[in-house]
């Protein structure tokens, strides 16, 4: 029973994380660029989130998203022109990077 419900925390701390991250409490956040309707947004990835992990990319661009929603921008769509990541640090369960993603406004 003790399992159970230590994996069900996991869960929800882990699920947790994503929306954890829009409410500004980490390193995520998004700038509007000099060319008219482009912005950048950057946002992190780590051991939770891995730089190149499928599950973990999906939730980064639903996070990009949503921001670009919270920022009434892009309201007809967007298109990602370019994303790179950068490794900031090496920590014993991985590298932590800052991914870059810039979007141009449909």
């Amino acid at each position: 029973m003790r399992r159970i419900g230590v994996s069900i925390l996991i869960v929800m701390m882990i699920a947790g994380c994503e929306e954890h991250d829009l409410r500004g409490t980490n390193a995520s956040y998004l700038e509007p660029l000099e060319q008219s309707g482009s912005y950048r947004w950057k946002t992190i990835a780590d051991n939770i989130y891995p730089v190149n992990g499928e599950k973990a990319e999906a939730a980064r661009l639903r996070q990009l998203g949503e921001a670009l929603r919270i920022n009434s921008a892009c309201s007809n769509g967007y298109d990602i022109t370019d994303r790179q990541a950068t490794m900031k640090r090496e920590s014993p369960w991985g590298g932590i990077y800052d991914v870059f993603y810039t979007v141009r406004c449909k």
